[in-house]
C-alpha cells in the first residue's frame, strides 16, 4: 500500500521589483473592483512589491498523498499536520485531486457503518481516490487575489491548487484570501481611512483626490473602488497632519464621506 508522503515545493517564482513612476498602477477585476497602487514620488506612497497576484500569498510547501492510499492515512495525515486538505498527486507530483476532512470523515463513517451491518472491519480498506474530487478547479500563479476570491466564492471552495505553466507550485486557501486583503488595507504608520460614495457621473474623482493631497500636503496611501449594493464605493487612505483640510476638500469636490476612521 502507498504510504502518504509529504511534498514542499522547490519552486520559487520570482519576485521582481517593477519600475514604479509617478503615474498610478491600475488592476480592475471582472466586478468593477480596482486598486490603485501608487508610487512613492510626489504625494504617493506604496509598497514597491505588487501584492496583487496569488503567486505572493499562496503556500508552496505542500503536502500530498497518493490516489492509492487510505483514508484512514490522509485523515491522520491532516491531523499530524493541522490541515484540512490534501492535494492528490502522482508520483511525477501531477495534480490528480483533492480530498478534504470532510470528505475523509464522510467516507470513515461510512465504512463504519458497513462494517457494523456486514460484520466485517472494513475501516482502512477505503481508497483516496473513491473520494476524492477528481481534476479540481485550479488557479495560475499570476492570476490576482480578486479572481481567486470570487472563483472560491462562486464555487464554495475552501482552497484551490495553484498552477504554473501546467505545474502545481502551490495552493491558496481562504486564510490566504483574507490575509491578502486585510494587509492591502492595513498600513503601519498613522493614517486616516475614508470611504466615500461617488456619483456614477462623476469620470474626474480620481484626479480630485490626487488634487486635494497635494493641495493639502497629504500622502496617498493607497485608493480601492469597488461596487457595493449597485453603489461606487472608493476607499481612501491618506497619512498627513492636515486630514480635516482634506475631508472638507471632499464635500468641496462633490465627493460624498460616508466614514472617517483614524488608525493608529
Amino acid at each position: 500500500m502507498p504510504a502518504a508522503s509529504q511534498y514542499t515545493s522547490a519552486s520559487v517564482l520570482s519576485r521582481r521589483q517593477p519600475s514604479i513612476d509617478a503615474q498610478s498602477i491600475r488592476f480592475t477585476a471582472k466586478d468593477d473592483t480596482s486598486f490603485f497602487n501608487l508610487s512613492q514620488d510626489s504625494v504617493f506612497s506604496v509598497d514597491p512589491i505588487p501584492r496583487m497576484f496569488v503567486s505572493m500569498w499562496m503556500s508552496r510547501d505542500l503536502v500530498c498523498i497518493e490516489q492509492d492510499s487510505s483514508v484512514d492515512e490522509a485523515n491522520k495525515l491532516m491531523t499530524e499536520m493541522k490541515i484540512r486538505r490534501l492535494l492528490v498527486t502522482d508520483e511525477n507530483m501531477r495534480l490528480l485531486g483533492i480530498v478534504s476532512k470532510h470528505d475523509v470523515l464522510y467516507a470513515t463513517n461510512i465504512s463504519r457503518d458497513r462494517a457494523l451491518k456486514s460484520r466485517r472491519h472494513l475501516q482502512g480498506t477505503t481508497k483516496v481516490r473513491t473520494v476524492m474530487t477528481k481534476n479540481p478547479y485550479t488557479i495560475n500563479s499570476q492570476d490576482s487575489i480578486a479572481k481567486a476570491a470570487q472563483l472560491m466564492r462562486k464555487r464554495k471552495f475552501g482552497a484551490l491548487p495553484v498552477v504554473k505553466k501546467g505545474l502545481l507550485v502551490g495552493i491558496i486557501t481562504e486564510s490566504d484570501i483574507l490575509d491578502a486583503f486585510a494587509s492591502m488595507m492595513s498600513f503601519e504608520a498613522p493614517s486616516v481611512l475614508f470611504t466615500l460614495q461617488l456619483d456614477k457621473s462623476d469620470s474626474n474623482w480620481f484626479d480630485k483626490l490626487i488634487a486635494l493631497a497635494k493641495d493639502d500636503d497629504c500622502t496617498l496611501i493607497s485608493v480601492t473602488r469597488l461596487m457595493h449594493k449597485a453603489q461606487r464605493i472608493a476607499i481612501v487612505r491618506i497619512e498627513g497632519a492636515k486630514s480635516e483640510a482634506f475631508v472638507e476638500g471632499l464635500w468641496n469636490a462633490g465627493l460624498s464621506v460616508l466614514s472617517i476612521q483614524a488608525e493608529p
